[in-house]
């Protein structure tokens, strides 16, 4: 789920160029939902920094959402992409990013073309806003190509996971995935009947039972948790249905502040761009390009991007199953107890 922290090793070779005592960047994107007060407001405090990595930092704004800024070229509703501004010789010194130059804790204030933490500047003249665009779900029979595939679809998860993740559980993670999807199969908590209420309550609940669990900064269980909800909830809006209530006084107690903001922007469907190009590629039809976001988004972090991605293939999996009447959850499962 972490969409903060992006592998990219060059990317930490960048600069940002010092001038007056403060290094600088340019804003290249600002998400959708940050935009207005960060482009408008002329003057006053946005937030704190709450963790800084070499090219990301995170900031809890000051009406509760979280904004991260980042050197990652992937853009989101909930990031800022920014570049450093450096000159020939900087770019061939040592290495630096943020870290080192912002501190935990330190105030984000907006002036008039500018975002300053610190000594550092970004500069918003030439900002442009990313909104993320979901394609619609024609008919559910758009999903029989992914059906076809499973096997496949669960080859190449297994190639891409990482020890503690769900599919390659540790002792923090062991037994949570086949829980899960053991007591979904044996409910029959499929795509129709999660939204009656005792359905919904039984989904609702297999959810929380995750919520907060395993290693990471964001735990192997939200990110599945959040994967989960952004497939799910998607479709429903496609075909029409009600989304699975989950509501954020349940989750959030259960695990951080952070990792409880990214499950609701999932929830609610503001997904960076690759999240975006996997669920569109549900959308077509088009098995290739979902294989190939789930080995771009694996490589997220240690265990968030397959996480993440493992989730949403189980609710994917959920909706084929009781449209379909297959048993593909319980194919998944098989294979994750036979493995």
């Amino acid at each position: 789920m972490h969409l903060n922290r992006v592998s990219d090793r060059n990317q930490t070779q960048n600069f940002a160029h010092k001038a007056n005592g403060k290094h600088s960047f340019n804003c290249q994107w600002v998400g959708d939902l940050h935009a207005r007060r960060i482009l408008s407001e002329r003057y006053g405090l946005y937030g704190d920094v709450i963790s800084v990595f070499d090219t990301t930092l995170n900031v809890k704004t000051n009406n509760d959402d979280l904004l991260v800024v980042t050197i990652s070229k992937v853009r989101s509703p909930i990031n800022m992409n920014v570049l450093p501004i450096f000159n020939e010789k900087e770019r061939r010194g040592g290495r630096q990013g943020f870290r080192g130059i912002i501190n935990f804790g330190a105030e984000v204030n907006i002036q008039k073309n500018e975002m300053s933490i610190g000594n550092v500047i970004f500069w918003l003249g030439k900002c442009r806003v990313f909104q993320s665009t979901l394609d619609r779900l024609p008919t559910a029979n758009h999903l029989s190509e992914f059906m076809n595939k499973s096997d496949e679809i669960f080859k190449i998860l297994k190639t891409y996971s990482r020890k503690g993740c769900l599919l390659s559980p540790d002792l923090t993670t062991k037994g949570l995935l086949s829980k899960f999807l053991k007591n979904v199969h044996s409910r029959q908590c499929g795509y129709s009947n999660a939204f009656t209420a005792t359905a919904n309550a039984i989904m609702s609940q297999a959810l929380l039972d995750l919520c907060g669990k395993g290693p990471g900064y964001t735990p192997s269980g939200d990110d599945f948790v959040a994967g989960y909800l952004g497939v799910i909830n998607w479709i429903s809006k496609s075909l029409n249905f009600n989304a699975i209530n989950f509501p954020s006084e349940k989750f959030a107690p259960l695990t951080s502040w952070m990792s409880s903001k990214l499950i609701d922007y999932s929830k609610r469907n503001l997904c960076d761009e690759e999240i975006q190009a996997m669920i569109n590629s549900i959308a077509a039809g088009d098995l290739s390009q979902y294989l190939s976001s789930i080995a771009k988004i694996s490589r997220r972090g240690h265990t968030s991007g397959i996480d993440i991605v493992t989730g949403m293939t189980v609710a994917l999996y959920t909706v084929i199953d009781d449209t379909f009447e297959t048993n593909l959850i319980g194919r998944f499962c098989s294979l994750l107890d036979s493995d």
